[in-house]
């Protein structure tokens, strides 16, 4: 029963340090493999020689004028199709990635925005245009918020105007500054993707507020040429979920070591328990054993003593006895 008791509370402990720690270790799994498509998308784009990077890019340059025209011509987006072929350079479906050191985020882009995209990574919304740094481009990328085990554009919302962003699609590094920031409803979202003529912009979208997500929040950024020479400071945050994920293993941790000292204590206050009531016990038999020694030596005292007495008294009895005898016989 004991050993039964002992084995289900270890498993109920168990279970609640995994439910503690889930968040943190399935955010750090969900790191490693984005970090590892991009390493893969990296070294794809390395072996592709400079012909087919110039025809990949210039599909996508065509792509996005057609954006702009239909947009224009306020027509039907028809470009389904020919979509999913933009920018595919292997079979993960990664047209690039994005890196936003403000908010500790580096993330591959996907064609589309399915759950199954946005599960892993940053969705590109196909209406819009394409992330290439072209002028006449509006570019939406979409990242949920508020998963439990994938932080993906949890950390947006530390982002201010003036921070910087950074795409890079086949060997092009593309630097965006913010220049606004806002929160809108989602029936509003269809406004954001409008290209705006002369322009090189990226609009980041994710949900808001945090785990309520009622609302969007909107992340307007516009191209920024960097000269050769110059070097983009970037201010350091720490972004609230790594604190979060620290403050929680550090909790697990000291719960842990809190429940290991409750056990030894309680193990040494048990074995000092166990020892001072065996003494007690040899103790109370010591005094009990005194007593009844005590109390046989009295008895057997008493005894001797009533015996001698009796003796006495037959002694005394037979002395008379015989006194009277040989007074009766001198008398005869």
């Amino acid at each position: 029963m004991k050993k039964a008791k002992k084995i289900a509370f270890i498993a109920v402990f168990i279970i609640g340090a995994s439910l503690l720690l889930y968040p943190l270790i399935g955010s750090l799994i969900n790191k490693v493999m984005q970090l590892e498509a991009i390493r893969g998308y990296e070294e794809t784009v390395n072996i592709i020689d400079n012909t087919e990077n110039e025809r990949l890019y210039e599909e996508a340059v065509s792509y996005n004028q057609k954006i702009s025209e239909l947009q224009k011509n306020n027509t039907r987006y028809t470009l389904a199709d020919e979509y999913e072929s933009i920018l595919r350079i292997n079979d993960t479906g990664t047209i690039g990635y994005i890196e936003i050191p403000g908010a500790s985020i580096k993330l591959p882009i996907y064609h589309g925005v399915a759950e199954n995209v946005l599960q892993k990574g940053v969705g590109h919304v196909r209406e819009s245009s394409l992330p290439i740094g072209t002028t006449n481009q509006n570019s939406v990328l979409m990242g949920h918020s508020g998963l439990p085990a994938s932080e993906l554009f949890n950390n947006l919302t530390n982002l201010e105007v003036g921070d910087y962003l950074k795409i890079t699609i086949l060997k092009r590094e593309l630097y965006y500054k913010v220049y606004n920031i806002e929160v809108i409803e989602p029936k509003d979202l269809i406004n954001m993707i409008h290209v705006e003529e002369g322009r090189d912009l990226i609009t980041l979208v994710t949900c808001t507020p945090y785990g309520v997500n009622t609302h969007r929040l909107i992340i307007h950024a516009e191209r920024y040429e960097k000269e050769d020479d110059e070097e983009i400071v970037i201010p350091t945050k720490q972004p609230t979920s790594l604190i979060v994920s620290i403050i929680i293993l550090l909790g697990a941790s000291v719960v842990v070591a809190a429940y290991g000292l409750y056990r030894r204590d309680k193990k040494r206050a048990e074995r000092i328990i166990t020892a001072e009531m065996v003494r007690e016990i040899i103790k109370h038999l010591e005094v009990s054993e005194k007593k009844a020694k005590k109390k046989t030596t009295s008895k057997k005292k008493k005894s001797t003593k009533k015996k001698t007495t009796r003796k006495k008294k037959m002694n005394k009895t037979t002395k008379k006895k015989t006194s009277k005898q040989k007074s009766k016989a001198s008398k005869v």
